[in-house]
């Protein structure tokens, strides 16, 4: 959103990680880039925090002078806070609490993606509950909208899209399609999404079981696609977009399952908290309940519930809904959170 937030005349600086080749300082669409230092993730939690703490503690010093300051790095706000600039600073809050909220700064604003997360650091830390903003993230609705062309073709086509991880459902998946592609053989289900640990998936045993479960079904596996028009393609060529995470603690928003609905794909995700704000079963959409005793059978009736009669509804619903996050729309949001802690400090 920095470019949307330059074209209403705000001076944007973005302070990122380094990554070749890209340069360390550069203007774009009148965001200015700064780059310094970063590192990947690695599979030791304890070395990461230690790597993200130095880098925080670089960066912060190194920071331009501003109004309001925007971080989403797991340190800087303390760090903001010990500079007297905690209530100059909006906290982009990108993962559910685990703990951490409770020893937040008093004087930090959060910007929460839902209204269950705003509950959940709620519970976590009461001193923060007045603190928290909803302010959803946004997609690109130029990128991301249904074909132009006709879409008869694709009513058998169903779509996950994501990391390759247990905590993301794809056992139940592979299950339930299984059942599915029994009652409808003509059925296609396409899994896309990084395996590889630091790109956060499980690794190549589990991708490896995975593939062994599905050998006989027709499943196809692509590799992660990072090119936002191929993605969309991908999302135009479904008539459903699954999404059965079963993590409670991790999910914090669902921005695939709102670019393929975007995209025409009617989402069909499991009863986190986190999708309730723009996804309503019946509607434009299909929930199912993760925690019931039998969760693959409540995923192949959402399934086949989003696959009925009903689809040419929840699929025109499902993109009209997608559509009311648009860059410019959600940025006019967070636009006013970010004017009201500038005019107060």
């Amino acid at each position: 959103m920095a470019p949307a937030f330059a074209r209403h005349g705000h001076r944007v600086t973005v302070c990122a990680r380094a990554h070749p080749p890209q340069p360390s300082a550069e203007t774009i669409d009148g965001v200015r880039y700064r780059r310094s230092g970063g590192f990947d993730a690695s599979s030791s939690k304890l070395r990461d925090y230690a790597r993200s703490l130095l880098w925080a503690l670089v960066s912060t010093v190194k920071l331009p002078d501003g109004d309001v300051y925007v971080s989403n790095d797991l340190f800087s706000p303390w760090l903001l806070a010990a500079k007297g600039r905690a209530p100059r600073t909006l906290v982009a809050v990108g993962r559910a609490p685990k703990g951490q909220f409770r020893f937040y700064p008093r004087g930090l604003t959060l910007a929460v993606p839902t209204h269950a997360i705003a509950e959940n650091v709620s519970r976590e830390a009461p001193h923060l509950r007045a603190r928290c903003r909803v302010l959803p993230y946004a997609i690109d609705t130029d990128c991301f909208r249904p074909s132009a062309g006709p879409t008869c073709d694709i009513g058998n086509k169903m779509l996950f899209a994501g990391r390759i991880h247990p905590e993301k459902g794809l056992d139940l998946l592979i299950q339930a399609f299984r059942q599915i592609a029994r009652r409808k053989p003509a059925t296609r289900l396409t899994i896309v999404g990084p395996s590889a640990v630091d790109q956060g998936g499980a690794g190549e045993k589990y991708c490896a079981d995975l593939h062994a479960a599905s050998r006989d079904l027709p499943v196809e596996w692509l590799d992660p696609i990072y090119d936002t028009r191929a993605l969309a393609s991908l999302y135009r060529s479904s008539s459903r977009f699954i999404y059965p995470s079963l993590s409670e603690t991790g999910e914090t928003f669902g921005v695939a399952a709102l670019e393929a609905m975007a995209c025409g794909a009617i989402p069909v995700v499991s009863a986190l908290g986190c999708f309730q704000d723009f996804i309503e079963h019946g509607r434009n959409g299909a929930i199912f309940d993760h925690r019931a005793r039998d969760p693959v059978e409540a995923l192949v009736e959402a399934i086949e519930f989003a696959g009925g009669e009903s689809a040419p509804q929840l699929a025109e619903a499902a993109t009209r809904t997608a559509l009311e996050y648009g860059l410019d729309a959600v940025a006019d949001r967070w636009l006013v959170v970010l004017d009201q802690i500038a005019a107060v400090h």
